[in-house]
Order: structure tokens, then C-alpha cells, then sequence
């Protein structure tokens, strides 16, 4: 016999299993996945409406200050292989939505409520059983209705925070600036403008 039961080796698997959350990386991030099946005949105007959706700092999922990344777009059908793969057509279009952010669901999307509601409203309110952005814990519980939860999540940085990721880019910004402009300089002038950025 091995060194435990498998008794014991299934009870401390359950043990596990009750503290592991698939969703979580690190301190504090959280990946969510979500889709939400599109209402009939409304795919193209939801791509429409995200095509023209701006991106980077003017998007309004950039408002949502405890996200590093997150993404939208529309699954209308899953690609057929060939082979002996079997065909699985979609009963609807899917906007799916993931996000990498810091902290706890109902952050989120409070935040989401608080800071993009006429914009999720404009997106959202083309999928089924949407109930608006104007009561966050409906909000919520539809969100969670979507949400397909990850068996295993990784984050690039799952101990950093956005305002930890921001903070060290702008100092590498500081440093690449600094090194850009002491090609030439004399030791002295080096060390005195240095120890004036940094010290």
C-alpha cells in the first residue's frame, strides 16, 4: 500500500478543489469569460456598432481603471474541419467578452455601470435576456448567467495591479529618456543628472 489511502488522497482533493478558483491568478487578478447569445437579425449592427468602437486610451473600456486587457467580438459560427470532426451549428451569434482585471466581479461591473453604462447598453442590449446597465445587480447576475468559468487562467502580471504596470512603464519611459540623453556626457554631469531624476 502507498503512502495514503486513496481515501485520504480523494478528501484532500475535495479540500483543494473548495479554495481553487479557476478564475484567479496570482494576488489579485481575475479573467473573466462571457458569452452572451445575440438576438436574431442583430449580429450586423453589434459589429457595426464594435468596429467603430475606438480603441486604446479613447475606448470606453479604458474608463474601467482595474483592467489590463479585455476584449469583444462576435462568434457566428464554429469552423467545420473536416475529417471525422462533427458539424456543431450555433443555435445564435455569440458576443463573447473577456477581460483581464484586478479585484472581484461585482467591481467590475459596478465600475462598468458607474463608467460606460450607455455604451454597454449600446452593446449589450442587442443580446438576449440583457436587463441594462441602469441596476448593477441585475447587471451582474446576468453577467454571471454568461460567464463560463476558466479552468486555469494566467495573467503576465498576476501580482501587479494596472496602477503598478503604469507607474513602472512610465518609469521605463524615465530611464529610456534619460539614457537617450546622456550620450556624451562627462561622468560628473552623468552622476549629478541622474541622482536629479532618480535620487
Amino acid at each position: 500500500m502507498g503512502l495514503f489511502a486513496i481515501s485520504d488522497v480523494a478528501r484532500s482533493l475535495r479540500w483543494l478543489a473548495r479554495f481553487w478558483d479557476g478564475n484567479r491568478c496570482g494576488g489579485d487578478s481575475y479573467g473573466l469569460t462571457t458569452f452572451a447569445a445575440v438576438k436574431e437579425g442583430e449580429e450586423d449592427e453589434l459589429a457595426r456598432y464594435l468596429d467603430l468602437m475606438p480603441v486604446g486610451p479613447e475606448s470606453p473600456l479604458a474608463r474601467l481603471t482595474q483592467v489590463h486587457c479585455s476584449r469583444l467580438h462576435i462568434l457566428r459560427e464554429l469552423v467545420y474541419q473536416g475529417g471525422n470532426q462533427t458539424r456543431e451549428p450555433l443555435n445564435s451569434a455569440f458576443l463573447i467578452f473577456t477581460a483581464s482585471f484586478d479585484g472581484d466581479l461585482d467591481e467590475l461591473v459596478h465600475d462598468m455601470c458607474a463608467s460606460m453604462p450607455a455604451e454597454a447598453d449600446a452593446i449589450w442590449s442587442h443580446c438576449v435576456g440583457y436587463p441594462g446597465a441602469a441596476d448593477p445587480e441585475e447587471f451582474r447576475r446576468y453577467v454571471e448567467h454568461n460567464q463560463v468559468h476558466n479552468h486555469y487562467y494566467l495573467s503576465p502580471f498576476p501580482n501587479a495591479t494596472v496602477r503598478d504596470v503604469r507607474q513602472s512603464l512610465a518609469v521605463r519611459d524615465q530611464v529610456a529618456a534619460f539614457a537617450a540623453e546622456a550620450q556624451g556626457m562627462d561622468a560628473d554631469t552623468l552622476q549629478e543628472r541622474f541622482l536629479e531624476l532618480f535620487g
